[in-house]
């Protein structure tokens, strides 16, 4: 199954929140990878044909190494 059609499938298929006991959608994406990510397959992957799809949002390679030195390094 190509990321296209996870991210759509998550889009709209909800979940039970268990905070608050009620079905709730998923309105923003991360896509996470250790690895680079294009310009071409994020244009590819935001083009989807799926709701939101201005709220995906990416964090790769370089990205994930200065968000994890960032917030999770002392």
């Amino acid at each position: 199954m190509s990321i296209i059609n996870q991210i759509a499938l998550a889009f709209t298929n909800s979940f039970n929140d268990p905070f608050v006991n009620v079905p709730q959608n998923v309105h923003v994406m991360y896509v996470i990878t250790s690895k680079a990510i294009t310009p071409e397959a994020k244009t590819t992957i935001v083009n989807g044909n799926y709701r939101y799809k201005n709220h995906v949002h990416f964090i790769d390679g370089g990205k994930l190494k200065e968000e994890w030195l960032r917030n999770y390094i002392f």
